[in-house]
C-alpha cells in the first residue's frame, strides 16, 4: 500500500477564490442591469397608449407580478453569491492555514524536532 499524500496549490486556489468572487460580482450586476431593462420594456409598454404617459391600469396587475418574480429571482441570486464568496473566504482561510502548518514543519525540522525534511526546508 503507497502513502498517500495531498498536495496543495495555494496559487491555484487564491486564484479560484479570486475567479468565485468575481463570478458573484458579475452575477449581481447582471442581474441589477437586466432588471432595470425588463422594469423599463414593461413601463414603456404599459404607458404607450395613454395620454399621460403613465402606466395603463391594466398593465398594473402585470407589473406587480413582474416585480414580485424579479424579486424572487434577486433573493435566490443573493444566496447564490452569498455562497461564492463564503467558499472564496473558506479556500483562502485553508491557504492561510496551509501555510501556517508548513512554516510550523519547517521551523520543527530545522531545530531538529522532526526527522522528515518538510517541503520548503532549507
Amino acid at each position: 500500500m503507497t502513502d498517500l499524500l495531498l498536495q496543495v496549490d495555494p496559487e491555484a486556489l487564491l486564484s479560484f477564490a479570486q475567479q468565485l468572487e468575481g463570478r458573484a460580482d458579475d452575477l449581481e450586476a447582471g442581474l441589477a442591469a437586466e432588471r432595470a431593462k425588463v422594469e423599463d420594456a414593461v413601463r414603456r409598454s404599459g404607458s404607450m397608449y395613454t395620454r399621460d404617459g403613465r402606466t395603463a391600469p391594466v398593465f398594473k396587475p402585470l407589473g406587480s407580478a413582474l416585480s414580485g418574480v424579479l424579486d424572487r429571482a434577486e433573493s435566490n441570486v443573493q444566496a447564490v453569491t452569498a455562497t461564492l464568496r463564503h467558499d472564496a473566504t473558506m479556500l483562502r482561510e485553508f491557504v492561510a492555514q496551509h501555510e501556517a502548518a508548513e512554516q510550523r514543519a519547517v521551523r520543527a525540522w530545522e531545530t531538529g524536532e522532526i526527522q522528515v525534511k518538510p517541503r520548503g526546508a532549507a
